[in-house]
């Protein structure tokens, strides 16, 4: 039987599939489960008059140093449904006010409206196209 590997370097087009097992069961693999997990994240750490602003298709939002408040501006453009963001946020050692832009909302998890002093923030959302919001699906803070 043939190693994944020597499997990696096959083309695939049209509705081809690569079969696999997953916990126990068979599953077909197509080419745009290959091109969705093999994505390099899309990561936005520019922060510009203390704002970010997601691009729509970024992954990871990454605001470390702050030195003021930071607001984090509606996406650009409209993610793809169920879209999944992550924003990780350091202040400089001092706490800073978070302001969350009209599309955001907590659900799971309620939004931060603060830093915590020199910990690190894991806030991750998800888009919901019906309601046109992110909603905050957790909200860690490092111990």
């Amino acid at each position: 039987m043939a190693r994944w590997a020597d499997k990696a370097t096959a083309t695939l087009t049209g509705t081809e599939s690569i079969p696999c097992t997953q916990s126990g069961t068979d599953k077909k693999t197509s080419p745009d489960d290959i091109a969705a997990r093999g994505k390099i994240p899309s990561i936005n750490s520019t922060v510009t008059s203390n704002t970010i602003t997601p691009t729509g298709t970024n992954d990871l939002l990454r605001a470390s140093g702050l030195s003021a408040g930071l607001t984090i501006a509606n996406p650009a453009a409209t993610p793809a449904d169920g879209w999944g963001l992550v924003a990780e946020l350091k202040d400089n050692g001092t706490t800073r006010t978070l302001t969350w832009g009209s599309k955001y909302a907590s659900r799971c998890a309620t939004l931060p409206t603060a830093t915590t002093a020199g910990k690190q923030h894991l806030v991750g959302l998800s888009y919901n196209a019906t309601d046109d919001k992110y909603y905050c699906d957790f909200a860690l803070v490092q111990p």
